[in-house]
């Protein structure tokens, strides 16, 4: 995810055909909370659940209130100072909207993919629309189930 990786994936590309050029997608895993402190909240039960796992004891997510209450073992620890966070973003809309901003300053990304992860589907959501927010994207309205898939039913 470094600006030096990018450098050098862009100063290598070799173009498959005449026109191409080098396209570079930041990926990013991103909460967007009410503020920074209920986005913290949002968060510590997928962080927890990747350093439980790297401490070889993988777990599903936690609610946010058992991830709160949780008591982190030496184990935990060791593998969380381990754990890279810099395409992590969390924050309120502000903090977030200029994290990735700076983060695609920085590496000249071509195009953010996001990923968020949340314990409450609801949340997950929420995150979602903050994030569109915080960027400037207007959503889309969803379109319609068809009454019958193509090729299933009468």
């Amino acid at each position: 995810m470094t600006a030096f990786s990018l450098r050098l994936y862009r100063q290598q590309y070799e173009p498959a055909r005449p026109g191409d050029r080098p396209h570079a997608i930041l990926g990013l895993k991103v909460i967007v909370g009410e503020d920074d402190e209920h986005a913290d909240a949002l968060a510590l039960p997928w962080h927890l659940a990747l350093v439980r796992h790297r401490a070889g004891n993988p777990t599903p997510l936690m609610s946010v209130e058992h991830a709160l209450r949780h008591r982190w073992s030496a184990a935990e620890r060791a593998a969380e100072a381990q754990i890279d966070r810099r395409a992590d973003v969390v924050g309120g809309p502000e903090r977030v909207c200029r994290r990735i901003a700076a983060l695609v300053e920085e590496t000249q990304a071509d195009e953010v993919i996001a990923s968020t992860n949340t314990f409450d589907p609801f949340e997950r959501r929420s995150s979602y629309r903050r994030l569109a927010a915080a960027v400037g994207l207007e959503p889309r309205r969803a379109r319609p189930a068809p009454a019958t898939l193509p090729g299933w039913g009468p």
